[in-house]
């Protein structure tokens, strides 16, 4: 993971950055080793295995000691310059004075520079200049074994331009540390300078977008038709939208910085005070519909706390309300309408029980009265008479089909059938049945293509086709022979029926009135029945959801198309 800057630099009392002090470390690590090693393989070569043991061993030892007893502090640092100048001396001791060891001293005065502290260079000074000063006194003063250099003397001229060579040295690499340390220095702060730069930049830029955001806020906030409140914790409003101007009458600048219960005390201990102030205290939103009696108005409020304060939504919808109440009240009136419909259905349909059987009574009693009239008298009345009995007996006859068909179009729609799978082509089989006397008398064609089956009231269904196929077969010209063609169109939500013939066919002036209770377009004694037949069909559609429509011309037959719902 990379640092920050401001993470990096000035971790240290001394402002020297820790990740470049780790790194440091690192390299001393590597190259502290590599001496101590380059002191076994100098003990190879010289038979000095004490030396490279004992003095490198112990300047390992007293360098990492010091590192983890201290860990915070920078000791470490400065044994450490110590100790390079240790096996400096050690080396040269090693290879009995070779003066080309003086380059591990170069080399770790050029490692101490990475630190960027010029204070390195003195420890590292100190014992080089001890050593020189020690041992040329030893070696000039004739002691065996000292391996200071390879000549039995050094001259007090030679050493000293030998300490002279050595402090340049030393001195140079310490103003490269400390030239290092101010450059890097000026790197890293300008590099902090340009993120806090770019933190300025970003806040600015985030302050913009913020007031962006707020200013769109409140243009939807003004906007909207809902009136839109707020306040702080205290519940002082900080708010108010012009919306809220309209809907409550007060301006803005007089209900703004002013306590809300202060403005609306009225409502207090209301239902509208009682559900904001558990709206506040459960920290939950809440919708509710509330009186507000001031204005005489029903108001919808949403109300939506947070940690700063509380925001409401509120719209009149006193309108809306009382079309409510008119809803409800024009339901409770259909339903008390149709419950007393129900009631006088049921007086109607008990009456038209009742009626029916009151009248066919005395209709099969003047039936049966003037049959047996004519049997007893029939030697006795004439032609005329016996015309007037026949008029009178059919007419009675017709009136007790008419009470029938009645009684069959007051039933349609309170079938007690169940919904059950129907075989249209087994009820076209059925009727084929029924009319089979006239098919072969009269030479009939039905032709029919594959109808479907249905789930639905089979009994009703039944009737629709039998009336309908009934109609082709009775309204025929005399010589003509009859063809009824039965199809069917499946559309997305119904089925659509057509039954075809090639009869008599209608004008269009009565495609709407033969829907009608009673109503006839023909004379009963060329084409005989009730005129309730249609009705009876159309009554039966509708009631199953479907509708019942006739295409036709006079003299080229005619097309009933009606639909079934799926």
């Amino acid at each position: 993971m990379k640092e920050h800057p401001d993470d990096i630099i000035m971790k240290q009392p001394d402002g020297f950055p820790i990740i470049i002090q780790r790194r440091c470390d690192k390299l001393m690590d590597y190259f502290l080793l590599n001496y101590f090693v380059a002191g076994f393989f100098f003990a190879y070569l010289y038979h000095t295995w004490l030396i490279a043991i004992g003095v490198g061993g112990t300047c390992l030892m007293a360098y990492y000691c010091i590192k983890i007893a201290l860990p915070n502090s920078r000791l470490y640092q400065y044994v450490l310059s110590a100790i390079l100048g240790v096996f400096v001396a050690q080396f040269i001791y090693q290879m009995h004075g070779l003066s080309e060891m003086y380059l591990f001293a170069f080399i770790g005065s050029a490692l101490l520079i990475t630190y960027q502290k010029w204070q390195l260079q003195i420890p590292l000074l100190i014992v080089v200049l001890i050593h020189h000063a020690v041992f040329s006194y030893f070696q000039n003063a004739g002691h065996s074994k000292i391996y200071f250099r390879q000549a039995d003397y050094f001259s007090l001229q030679g050493s000293l331009i030998h300490i002279l060579l050595t402090i340049t040295v030393f001195f140079i690499c310490g103003l490269w540390a400390y030239q290092f340390k101010r450059y890097n220095q000026f790197r890293i702060n300008q590099t902090v300078q340009m993120e806090r730069l770019k933190k300025d930049a970003q806040l600015v830029l985030e302050k913009k977008h913020t007031e962006k955001a707020l200013e769109e806020r409140n243009t939807i906030l003004e906007s909207i038709g809902d009136a839109f409140f707020a306040t702080d914790k205290n519940w002082i409003i900080t708010y108010w939208n012009n919306s809220a101007e309209k809907i409550f009458n007060i301006p803005r600048v007089e209900i703004l910085g002013k306590s809300l219960w202060q403005v609306f005390s009225d409502i207090i201990d209301k239902p509208f005070y009682d559900t904001i102030k558990k709206s506040v205290d459960e920290n939950k939103s809440q919708h509710f519909e509330a009186w507000y009696e001031k204005q005489n108005a029903w108001h919808d409020v949403n109300v939506y706390p947070s940690e700063n304060g509380l925001s409401v939504f509120l719209k009149d919808v006193t309108q809306r309300k009382n079309s409510e109440f008119q809803m409800n009240q024009l339901n409770l009136n259909l339903q008390r309408q149709a419950k007393e419909l129900a009631i006088s259905n049921a007086e109607l349909e008990q009456f038209a029980y009742v009626a029916s059987h009151d009248l066919q009574e005395p209709l099969r009693m003047i039936t049966g009265f003037l049959t047996q009239f004519e049997k007893k008298y029939s030697e006795t009345i004439d032609d005329t008479g016996r015309k007037y009995i026949g008029f009178a007996v059919d007419g009675s006859k017709k009136m007790r089909q008419i009470i029938h068909d009645l009684l069959d179009f007051s039933r349609v729609g309170r079938t007690e059938d169940k919904i059950e799978r129907v075989d249209l082509r087994e009820i076209v089989k059925d009727i084929r049945a029924i009319y089979s006397r006239q098919i072969l008398d009269k030479k009939i064609t039905i032709n029919c293509d594959d109808l479907p089956a249905l789930h639905t009231f089979k009994a009703p269904l039944r009737q629709v086709f039998q009336n309908l196929v009934g109609n082709g077969i009775k309204y025929q010209k005399p010589d003509q022979l009859p063809v009824i063609d039965i199809c069917h169109v499946e559309r997305d939500k119904h089925w659509e029926f057509s039954i075809k013939d090639n009869g008599i066919g209608i004008n269009k002036e009565f495609f709407d009135k033969i829907f009608i209770i009673f109503k006839r377009l023909h004379d009963t004694e060329v084409y005989p029945g009730t005129g309730m037949g249609l009705a009876v069909t159309k009554k039966i559609i509708e009631n199953m959801g479907g509708k019942i429509w006739v295409e036709s011309e006079e003299g080229s037959g005619s097309t009933f198309y009606f639909t079934v719902l799926k």
